[in-house]
């Protein structure tokens, strides 16, 4: 009964509740569509990230504080078999990174050089098809893919044999003569302005000097994103201190900052938002409250408890907010859905900014359930709050002050 009470009053005066539901239909809207296309742009960063990283990277211990072929490790057939063993690891891509000055003519340049697996690579990193003169890695042959950039300082193109020389294996020399096969295109984070090749991987232990089957990193990938650190803390314990296991998280600090500073902005954005949604909300409860005052202190006369009445003031800012929800839900799902399916393209200035992150130029939208719930916690906090004003005016209720107005 007490519902169907408040039902009826929240309709007495239609034009005021239907100004109420739009503030808060247009509140819940934008609020899911500016979320959701933040999470989905959280979602390509994280993905770039990851095809680049690997969700859990393994290095030798000490690696990554000091960046030395020397504290590269052993990755035989019996690590690799342990490491993909673990619950939840789909692949593991091996690397060998390091450092050389290549040179073609009379120009040098220092650069990043990557020995990998072609095919695992590409599986990833769709590196092949990134490739904008000659062709990709093939697996066992001795030549080089060259960063645009790169190749354009140096003025080589396909078929040229680069020059490379640079510190090897337990001080070794390393120095070779690669063919360029391929020129593929990459934007570094950040523009820096060193290079990048690909080689390889044999090709790039036959030039640093490494024993077989040596690698600076295997790059992990899961099938579950969601389960980083519980794989990470399986594969510490499988492999031992003589590896360090590291998540994405850990080795990619400027994407994790990255997403946290934009995340905040955006927080900042719902809560204006929803303050404007609050006190439109308020404002109809209010004066829905205030014009009432006879009428309740009449219920009260007759038998009607104050406790009653405050719970049908406070039952008619529920169903508001529960319809203004629905309503807004039934307005947004669809988009968002729709983008989630169809992203927004990017063009002009703002797409060479999604390509120094290595971004798709594409704006998704996500449909993770936890940014709707998120949403529908934050409105439902909203209506708690609001609704203990009419439920405090209700109980410093006088009954023949409000009945004769005073």
């Amino acid at each position: 009964m007490l519902w169907t009470i408040a039902w009826r009053n929240v309709w007495r005066n239609r034009r005021r509740s239907a100004l109420t539901l739009a503030t808060i239909v247009l509140a819940v809207v934008l609020g899911l569509l500016m979320r959701s296309m933040q999470y989905g742009q959280y979602g390509a960063m994280i993905d770039s990230t990851v095809a680049r990283t690997g969700h859990v990277q393994v290095f030798g211990e000490g690696y990554w504080d000091n960046k030395s072929l020397d504290r590269s490790i052993h990755a035989s057939a019996e690590t690799l078999e342990r490491v993909n063993s673990v619950a939840g690891v789909a692949d593991a891509v091996p690397r060998l990174e390091s450092f050389a000055l290549i040179s073609f003519g009379e120009r040098t340049k220092p650069s990043g050089v990557i020995g990998t697996n072609p095919e695992i690579e590409d599986r990833y990193t769709a590196l092949a098809g990134r490739i904008v003169e000659g062709r990709y890695l093939e697996v066992g042959e001795r030549g080089i893919i060259l960063l645009r950039s790169l190749a354009s300082y140096l003025g080589a193109g396909i078929g040229d044999d680069v020059v490379l020389l640079g510190g090897g294996y337990r001080g070794q020399t390393a120095a070779d003569l690669l063919p360029v096969v391929g020129i593929f295109d990459y934007t570094l984070m950040g523009n820096l302005e060193t290079g990048l090749a690909y080689v390889p991987l044999d090709a790039a232990r036959e030039l640093y000097a490494t024993p077989p089957d040596q690698v600076t990193s295997l790059s992990v990938m899961l099938d579950d994103g969601d389960a980083i650190d519980r794989t990470a803390e399986t594969l510490q314990r499988e492999l031992g201190n003589e590896f360090d296991v590291m998540t994405w998280r850990e080795t990619s600090p400027e994407v994790v900052q990255g997403i946290q500073s934009d995340s905040v902005g955006g927080i900042f954005m719902l809560a204006i938002l929803y303050v404007v949604a609050g006190f439109g909300l308020l404002g109809t409860v209010l004066m829905s409250t205030m014009e009432r005052r006879r009428e309740f202190g009449v219920m009260n006369a007759v038998g009607m408890r104050k406790g009653r009445l405050a719970f049908v003031l406070f039952m008619e800012t529920l169903v508001l907010v529960f319809v203004g929800v629905v309503l807004g839900l039934i307005v947004s799902v669809p988009i968002i859905t729709w983008f989630h399916y169809n992203p927004i393209p990017v063009t002009g200035d703002l797409a060479a900014v999604f390509e120094q992150f290595n971004v798709p130029p594409y704006m998704p939208f996500s449909v993770d359930l936890g940014i709707f719930l998120a949403q529908g916690f934050v409105v439902l906090v909203m209506a708690l709050i609001v609704a203990s004003f009419p439920i405090v005016s209700i109980r410093r209720l006088h009954i023949m002050r409000a009945i004769t107005g005073r």
